[in-house]
């Protein structure tokens, strides 16, 4: 596959060079001769740059459906999960859809107890709808913003960033909170 993209590239970058070479003649006996403009009215020129316009479009194309088109692409990263699971603790609103704070549970003897550690809590994701609390999905739109959607009752959002962005944020604001009562408690 490497060898056919660089046997493409090289292919292409000398057609290109071919089509420049006399342009850049022509555009240099113009300026000689003082004949500035009417070279741009001769067809050869036209032909030219329209072509290398063209094939400029399309590799700015080709390369932005490359990139949405990896960014698409799912992968999962495995991580350890605690041993007894994840206790849900709070159900946050931020950026206009529903995140689940979770907890880690590490011992069968504190699950069920209000043992939370704020260091550990992390964002359930994907996040959910606002409307249903059905899981999102999330897709890179054509502009690189990540477009959320609800297969149930159709709710979209779009959003610079990502959900494993977001959910991190979230998760700051909940520690923020948790902070805040625990300084309430304390004085």
């Amino acid at each position: 596959m490497k060898f056919v993209k660089n046997l493409l590239s090289r292919i292409v970058i000398s057609i290109i060079m071919n089509l420049l070479n006399p342009v850049i003649t022509v555009i240099v006996s113009r300026i000689k001769t003082g004949e500035w403009f009417e070279w741009l009215s001769s067809p050869y020129f036209i032909i030219s740059t329209s072509l290398l316009i063209v094939w400029l479009i399309a590799s700015l194309i080709y390369r932005r459906v490359v990139v949405m088109k990896r960014r698409n692409d799912r992968f999962f990263t495995s991580f350890q999960s605690p041993t007894y699971g994840w206790e849900k603790i709070a159900k946050v609103p931020f950026r206009d859809v529903i995140w689940i704070i979770q907890n880690p549970i590490y011992s069968i003897r504190s699950y069920g107890e209000r043992n939370i550690n704020i260091d550990s809590l992390e964002a359930l994701t994907p996040a959910r709808c606002p409307k249903c609390e059905t899981e999102l999905e999330e897709k890179v739109n054509f502009f690189g913003r990540y477009k959320w959607t609800c297969i149930k009752c159709g709710f979209n959002k779009t959003n610079k960033e990502s959900m494993s962005v977001e959910s991190e944020r979230a998760v700051r604001l909940v520690k923020r909170e948790f902070e805040k009562e625990r300084e309430n408690i304390s004085s």
